[in-house]
């Protein structure tokens, strides 16, 4: 007998959702490669600062962003949301890419490094601070805002019709009024 058919094509999803809630955030150059791989190229992602001021302003490389232009996403937040995660949520919605949804975040938007000493043992040290493109993650302490306030999206919680309802009624309007155009479609 013939071999059977393929199954049918999965469709396009009609809306996506990053989940950085929780995310206490990690390696710096983590948060810089994901808000890179997920915005056209040349956008601004985050500047750096040191104690002589601004260091370096990081811009995005991607050839091919990682989701469609103008599909839809939600960036789930919450008060453990921080460091390079607090990152790539600013720079996300600073570039009108995303809504935030959730709580506000931890505001940890600084930068350490560890210093190995002799014994094995290491030091933490605070070497900078991180701004992102519209500069909405506020001083040290004060977190990113959401564009919606949801506090019933708990780790687990399944929040897909939420989202939704979310992106289809307020997504449009919040990226309406941002500052940054959002990128062309596709030619």
């Amino acid at each position: 007998p013939p071999p059977p058919p393929p199954p049918p094509a999965a469709p396009a999803p009609s809306m996506y959702a990053l989940d950085l809630r929780d995310n206490m955030g990690g390696l710096l150059s983590a948060g810089l490669a994901l808000s890179g791989d997920m915005l056209p190229k040349g956008r601004s992602i985050a500047t750096l600062i040191g104690s002589g001021g601004p260091l370096v302003t990081h811009l995005s490389e991607s050839e091919a962003p990682l989701l469609p232009p103008d599909a839809p996403l939600a960036v789930l937040v919450n008060g453990l949301t921080a460091s390079s995660g607090e990152l790539t949520a600013a720079a996300l919605r600073d570039n009108c890419r995303c809504v935030l949804v959730g709580s506000r975040t931890l505001g940890k938007s600084t930068i350490q490094a560890i210093v190995r000493l002799s014994d094995g043992s290491g030091l933490q040290l605070t070497i900078g601070k991180f701004e992102s493109p519209a500069k909405s993650l506020g001083p040290p302490g004060e977190g990113a805002e959401p564009d919606v306030w949801s506090t019933g999206l708990g780790p687990g919680h399944t929040c897909a019709p939420e989202l939704a309802r979310i992106l289809s009624r307020r997504a449009p309007t919040i990226l309406s009024r941002c500052a940054v155009p959002p990128p062309p479609p596709p030619s």
